[in-house]
């Protein structure tokens, strides 16, 4: 008896030893595919110093080394882990501050934006002030692979201080935002008494981007996250490790292949068409659009909402543009797709409270249509622009605002019923 229970006792603790080597080398086999995916993925989204160079040809490699770091530290860490964001309600996210030689975010997660000179800053101003304009976004808002002074809201600031309307311009564009959140951060800041003269939005990509990755309009382009992480404490043990296991890098790899670089073609018939995209993503940003006119008329401010331009839609691409549309036919479609249905929906009169000539909806998808822009390179990417060609799109909703800007200075200068005789 003794004898058989020592044999069955020392079989258990075989079997319990192989069985722990098993899901040790198993576990310590995940880690190492799990720390290769997280090189893989770091490598796919890191901002190298080369890549910046379209932007900048005559800075040397230190410069650019310092420059990409910087962005990495930024978008890269938000890609990646959401380091560089910290909750904001509402609106999911904002981002965090940060200090660098080029990119500077303060404590409210907004990045400085240019400011005139206080000698200059209201030289053509009757008021003690000049108007305020508040510009909403993504990450072309917010300036991706552009310094602090030369995001497209500062050089909106530049072209307004060089003109007869000076405004005071903040940047409130967040990384990777969609129109709705950007309509709830305004509604936040006028909650707390910070209303703007003019609210400015530059967006349409991230939205159709949104509508297809989620195969849903009118939510977050990182929506699929935000579910998994609701009500995480509360959660079962199970729950937890399928949580745990959405979130390794393996996962996350995967998902990106799946989704081939954000958007992929339909699989089935059960998918979103590319026209439906459009249609159902025009159809949540054109309420959004009438929203924020009915706070403007409410809060009393002015709203202008921008269409982007991306590399999708050039007519005459440079020859880097060019290797980087090759690959991205669907892209192409898509945006076109959201271009036509943005320009019906504004003629039909159902995109703001007006018709297409009193629109609040302005497209600037033809930016770089001009011959002094063919085959000259305006985009990093699929909608991020280098320093000039946020100039050019600055220098154009300048021009849009210039007539609204005049109609405030002449409202200020009005004497009030108080001081008539």
């Amino acid at each position: 008896m003794r004898i058989w229970l020592f044999g069955a006792l020392k079989f258990a603790f075989r079997s319990v030893r192989a069985l722990w080597l098993a899901v040790g080398l198993a576990l310590l086999l995940l880690a190492i595919l799990d720390a290769v995916a997280g090189r893989v993925l770091e490598r796919a989204v890191r901002q190298e110093p080369e890549w910046y160079r379209v932007s900048f040809p005559k800075r040397d490699d230190r410069w650019l080394s310092g420059f990409a770091r910087e962005m990495a530290d930024t978008v890269q860490a938000f890609e990646l882990s959401g380091r560089a964001t910290r909750w904001q309600p509402f609106a999911y996210y904002r981002s965090t501050p940060y200090a660098g030689q080029h990119i500077n975010v303060d404590e409210r997660g907004l990045r400085r934006t240019w400011r005139a000179p206080k000698t200059t800053d209201v030289k053509h101003m009757d008021a003690d002030r000049p108007p305020r304009i508040f510009v909403f976004g993504g990450s072309t808002a917010w300036g991706f692979g552009a310094r602090d002074d030369h995001t497209i809201p500062s050089l909106l600031a530049r072209h307004l201080a060089e003109g007869p309307s000076p405004a005071e311009v903040t940047n409130f564009g967040q990384i990777g935002y969609v129109s709705t959140q950007e309509a709830l951060a305004l509604y936040g800041e006028l909650q707390r008494g910070n209303v703007p003269d003019i609210a400015v939005f530059l967006n349409g990509y991230n939205d159709l981007s949104a509508t297809f990755l989620n195969r849903e309009a009118g939510v977050s382009v990182h929506e699929a996250q935000r579910r998994l992480e609701f009500g995480v404490l509360r959660r079962t043990t199970a729950e937890l490790a399928q949580l745990g296991a959405e979130n390794l890098a393996l996962a996350k790899l995967l998902r990106a292949a799946r989704h081939g670089a954000l958007i992929r073609a339909p699989a089935s018939g059960s998918e979103l068409t590319v026209d439906e995209v459009a249609g159902r993503t025009i159809d949540i940003y054109a309420a959004n659009v009438r929203a924020v006119e009915a706070l403007g008329r409410q809060f009393g401010f002015r709203a202008r909402f921008y269409w982007q331009p991306v590399i999708y839609l050039r007519k005459n691409p440079s020859t880097y543009e060019h290797e980087l549309l090759a690959p991205r036919q669907l892209q192409r479609q898509l945006c076109s797709a959201g271009q036509w249905a943005l320009v019906e929906a504004v003629a039909a009169g159902r995109c703001g409270s007006g018709d297409k000539s009193t629109s609040v909806v302005a497209d600037l998808t033809s930016a770089f249509d001009d011959v002094e822009w063919s085959e000259r390179t305006a985009f990093y990417d699929s909608c991020h622009t280098i320093e000039p060609a946020g100039g050019e799109v600055a220098r154009r909703i300048a021009a849009d605002l210039l007539s609204i800007l005049e109609e405030i200075r002449a409202t200020r200068g009005k004497p009030s019923a108080a001081d008539s005789p």
